[in-house]
């Protein structure tokens, strides 16, 4: 009769009248070690980031950006931007985070290039990040046991939970500026959108001004940021209650020239 038991590392000898459990032989109980990598690529660091300033994240040693997906985790204390170049295509999104509450990103992809900017004039930014190659499902000898090279995967097994259209996203308004004929200053808000017709979580903004905007809710006057919207746009979940205003304003100068196309979404 064994008390613990796992890898038969023998601890103790006694008899059954000095092992309150009976045992003869108590055993040391191991922890069960985490999937890992048999050769794991993987990096993590700190950066900070003055106001104005750009930097490179650096990619895990031997990554190979054709052939292998990389999954990326930010956390943000400040403001940062992010310019991803995965293959021929490029996306920016900004982060934000506050004293209280760190901002959080991930993002996974077969990524060319991924550079950080801080917009903020005055503050500086603070960015901690960690990087590891995702193998692909089939590629048995980078995991130990997780999958069988003679297992194929298909649609098979497990009991549906929701139908395929559950995530779809419904319209909820949307609204359009050309900057040439309606210019957008630093000091007023422009309206965009006049009145969504449902509750927003999530909007998607196409910006080609060239300048930084901020995104605002609330009736003329009463208007409150509730996000920076970088050069080239951002899509972002975001909470806007049903009837709310939408209106944009300028940041780092005078939008004249471009247009911006925002899409709200419940």
């Amino acid at each position: 009769m064994l008390a613990l038991r796992r890898f038969n590392n023998r601890l103790v000898l006694g008899s059954q009248t000095s092992n309150k459990t009976g045992a003869n032989v108590v055993y040391e109980l191991k922890e069960q070690q985490p999937v890992m990598l048999k050769i794991p690529r993987e990096i993590s660091g700190y950066l900070q980031l003055a106001p104005g300033a750009k930097k490179q994240v650096p990619m895990p040693f031997g990554y190979d950006r054709t052939t292998e997906r990389l999954y990326c985790i930010f956390r943000i204390k400040g403001i940062a931007g992010f310019s991803i170049i995965t293959g021929n295509q490029a996306s920016n999104v900004l982060v934000k985070g506050t004293s209280t509450q760190v901002g959080r990103y991930s993002v996974c992809d077969f990524f060319t290039n991924i550079a950080v900017y801080n917009p903020s004039d005055t503050a500086t930014a603070a960015m901690q990040y960690t990087m590891f190659v995702v193998p692909d499902l089939d590629d048995d000898n980078n995991y130990y046991g997780l999958v069988s090279p003679l297992t194929t995967p298909s649609d098979s097994g497990g009991i549906p939970s929701m139908s395929s259209s559950c995530c779809a996203r419904i319209y909820a308004g949307s609204g359009r500026l050309d900057y040439l004929i309606t210019p957008v200053t630093t000091g007023a808000w422009q309206q965009v959108i006049g009145s969504v017709s449902a509750s927003v979580t999530h909007i998607d903004v196409f910006d080609s001004s060239g300048e930084t905007m901020e995104l605002g809710v609330g009736g003329s006057g009463s208007e409150t940021r509730v996000g920076i919207i970088p050069p080239g746009g951002i899509s972002i979940d975001l909470v806007i209650p049903l009837g709310e205003r939408i209106s944009v304003r300028a940041i780092s100068g005078t939008a004249n020239v471009g247009e911006i196309d925002i899409s709200a979404y419940s």
